[in-house]
């Protein structure tokens, strides 16, 4: 398979503290892979680094074969890296399509933002039906249908979900996974739309990796994280230190 995510040896300080030691990670594109660890392990951290919110001391990220790690987060928005971060952080006070349109704000999405649009609405249909709500009144789940939908408005490359079930029912997790699971196995119909996607759990909420559902079966420690590709299960305590 074609490497399309290349992350090696990042290193990330807040302060004197440091939450990330020597994290290497590698992602073919078209796979769903899974970071899970304990509150604190470093996920989010990681997950900001990547998409530039939080810049590493040292290490390298590699999409394809531009460098994203020297770039500030808009460039690398503009180069197809989109997060989804954890509480959904919408616009609460804007209606459910204004938040889309927002999404397409990139310069490489805005042309297409109509028929993305369309494809959003096909992916989540009560979007359309409630296009004109306040995006702070929808449930949990529909707020997060909201917010995934959002990110695919900028044509992402790569997708990456931070805490996607938090504080949802059971049952509203199943069907946003499902979308998930969906979204990778479908061929799009654009040719712009990537299948690459990186979610991130708390260890208690399990997870899904190549379209199987799963769980870690044994809780990693309070300082390290897993990395889950194809139902293999790779970690090291030594990886990832707090944050």
């Amino acid at each position: 398979m074609t490497k399309f995510l290349d992350v090696h040896g990042i290193n990330a300080f807040y302060g004197d503290i440091q939450a990330l030691r020597d994290v290497s990670l590698k992602v073919n594109e078209g796979e769903i892979v899974g970071l899970i660890g304990a509150n604190g392990a470093g996920k989010t951290t990681l997950m900001r680094v990547i998409s530039g919110l939080h810049p590493p001391s040292s290490g390298t990220v590699k999409l394809r074969d531009t460098a994203l790690h020297p770039l500030p987060a808009h460039q690398i928005v503009e180069e197809g890296v989109i997060l989804v971060p954890e509480g959904r952080r919408l616009f609460g006070g804007l209606s459910v399509l204004d938040n889309l349109e927002l999404g397409a704000y990139a310069r490489r999405a805005r042309g297409s933002r109509f028929r993305t649009l369309k494809h959003v609405f096909e992916l989540f249909p009560l979007l359309a039906e409630r296009q004109g709500q306040r995006a702070s009144t929808l449930s949990g789940g529909q707020q997060q249908m909201l917010a995934i939908g959002r990110a695919l408005m900028g044509l992402p490359k790569l997708l990456m979900l931070d805490e996607p079930s938090l504080g949802l029912a059971p049952v509203l997790v199943e069907i946003i996974f499902e979308i998930v699971k969906r979204m990778n196995n479908e061929a799009s119909p654009y040719s712009w739309w990537n299948r690459t996607r990186v979610r991130r759990w708390n260890w208690q909420t399990g997870l899904i990796s190549s379209n199987k559902a799963g769980s870690s079966g044994k809780a990693p420690g309070r300082n390290s994280c897993m990395i889950i590709k194809f139902s293999r299960l790779i970690w090291d305590t030594h990886s990832l230190g707090r944050y």
